[in-house]
């Protein structure tokens, strides 16, 4: 879009991407990491699942987490060791998770790509309604068009769209 400036690094993390450089990670395996990272040494599949639930305050399968671990195993960005066997879990053993340093890495790009997105928006809820306000354009982001001063181009904008 002319006028508009562009982050160099999101850029960089596209072009890496679209090479096989890096792959992006989903929401969920956002969520499962961040969680992994909170419970440091007590995080295996069960308790990641518990957790994750209580934070997000949804019901995500349990299923859904392993696959997520799993994927993310394979990736290189979270790794698994045995704990010994248990009482608790019938004998058997529990498997713990941990986030290596190419998963920091991955999750911290992530993190930093969602608050570049998101920066500067505020979301409210009011009477079913998502509302957007005060979108502030930087001078750099948005060149004002044929007619228009640079402080209209600059002033706020509101959103609104019905919730489904």
């Amino acid at each position: 879009m002319p006028g508009r400036a562009i982050d160099n690094d999101v850029v960089a993390f596209m072009i890496d991407h679209r090479m096989g450089h890096r792959e992006p990670l989903g929401s969920l395996e956002q969520h499962v990491m961040a969680v992994t990272l909170r419970l440091r040494e007590k995080a295996y599949g069960a308790e990641i699942w518990r957790e994750l639930n209580t934070r997000t305050q949804r019901d995500v399968l349990g299923a859904s987490i392993y696959s997520a671990l799993e994927g993310l195993e394979e990736r290189g960005y979270v790794e698994a060791r045995w704990g010994e066997a248990t009482s608790v879990k019938g004998g058997r053993a529990k498997k713990f998770y941990s986030i290596t340093e190419s998963g920091m890495a991955a999750l911290a790009e992530s993190k930093r790509l969602h608050d570049a997105v998101w920066e500067g928006l505020e979301i409210t809820y009011p009477r079913g309604r998502v509302a957007l306000p005060r979108l502030n354009l930087k001078e750099a982001e948005r060149a004002p068009t044929s007619g228009e001063d640079q402080a209209s181009a600059t002033e706020t904008a509101k959103v609104t769209r019905p919730l489904a």
